[in-house]
């Protein structure tokens, strides 16, 4: 596990995973992804070290970077003994308004104790019912990808609350179909 998140952390600070002087080894299809089926879970909570910005859907991408370069440069006292989970980014008020602010925090969960550093603040990842599903792909897509995870919800009666979380478990780049992130959508039922 430690690996897996040595890794991750190393894709998504530095850009990719590995540069090769041959290319790439998969060609990156911007207009393919998949998403697992969707399943009910009840969430565990954890702790959370993290940033936290108002943010519209058009600023999300340069918020993501700002917050995660100065993410890494306030955690690098924490190494990565502390560090308990993948990257997590948590959207909280979220609306069908693309120009409504809302809510975004970046971070890693982290072993208990955990004390804050600088302006990065410990939280908890709350214990809650929630859709969660597995994508996979690039970038591109991931915002209609989530859209047809919401209106199965709904067609489901599930009833969606204003917060999801996205669970970065493998990354390349925005353009890579290798990508991969879980997806968890909290429940109001």
């Amino acid at each position: 596990m430690r690996q897996i998140i040595a890794f991750t952390l190393i894709a998504i600070f530095a850009g990719q995973l590995a540069a090769r002087a041959d290319g790439p080894t998969t060609v990156p299809a911007a207009d393919t992804y998949s998403l697992s089926p969707i399943r009910i879970e009840q969430l565990k909570d954890s702790s959370y070290l993290y940033l936290s910005s108002q943010a519209t859907y058009a600023d999300v991408p340069n918020t993501i970077q700002k917050m995660m370069a100065k993410l890494t440069k306030q955690m690098q006292p924490l190494g990565l003994s502390g560090i308990a989970g993948a990257p997590v980014i948590v959207y909280r008020g979220q609306t069908m308004d693309p120009t409504m602010p809302f809510s975004m925090e970046f971070g890693f969960p982290v072993v208990d104790g955990t004390k804050p550093m600088g302006d990065c603040k410990i939280g908890k990842l709350d214990s809650a019912p929630a859709a969660v599903t597995i994508y996979t792909g690039s970038m591109v897509q991931f915002g209609k990808a989530i859209g047809e995870v919401y209106s199965q919800l709904i067609a489901d009666g599930h009833i969606p609350s204003d917060t999801h979380r996205e669970r970065y478990l493998y990354w390349e780049d925005p353009q890579s179909s290798n990508n991969v992130v879980m997806i968890e959508i909290l429940l109001r039922n």
